[in-house]
């Protein structure tokens, strides 16, 4: 199965070393890349693929913005995986649907945090696509 992956986050040391790490961890991945909310809201709602998003909450144009987007659109909210990227412990959850699809990963994270968040994902999207084929 192939990944789709979202890295929105406005700092390109961060997204340089997590496409390194993914695409050597991952046989066959697809990496987009944001470097603000509205063009990770933009490319989310485009997408032909269900994505993993990486999502950096104090980016420009909002992250902690975008998750509220996110819980008002039924299909964002039920086609793509979020894994959070925090600086910040006290990030709130906009909403309590979200936790099922949220995950976390606190900045600065190690490379083995990265690959234990990432096969997270990644079985959440195998159960989401699974689920979606028996409907």
């Amino acid at each position: 199965m192939s990944i789709h992956v979202l890295i929105a986050d406005d700092d390109e040391g961060i997204r340089e070393t997590m496409r390194f790490a993914l695409v050597e961890d991952t046989d066959e991945i697809f990496i987009q890349e944001a470097t603000n909310g509205e063009v990770a809201l933009t490319l989310m709602r485009e997408s032909a693929h269900p994505l993993i998003v990486f999502l950096d909450n104090r980016m420009p144009d909002d992250g902690q913005q975008v998750f509220e987007d996110v819980v008002q659109d039924a299909n964002l909210l039920e086609r793509h995986i979020y894994i959070l990227f925090s600086a910040s412990k006290q990030f709130r959850v906009p909403d309590p649907v979200m936790h099922n699809h949220l995950l976390v990963l606190n900045k600065p994270f190690e490379l083995d945090e990265l690959a234990k968040v990432m096969q997270a994902a990644k079985v959440r999207m195998l159960a989401k696509v699974q689920a979606s084929a028996q409907e």
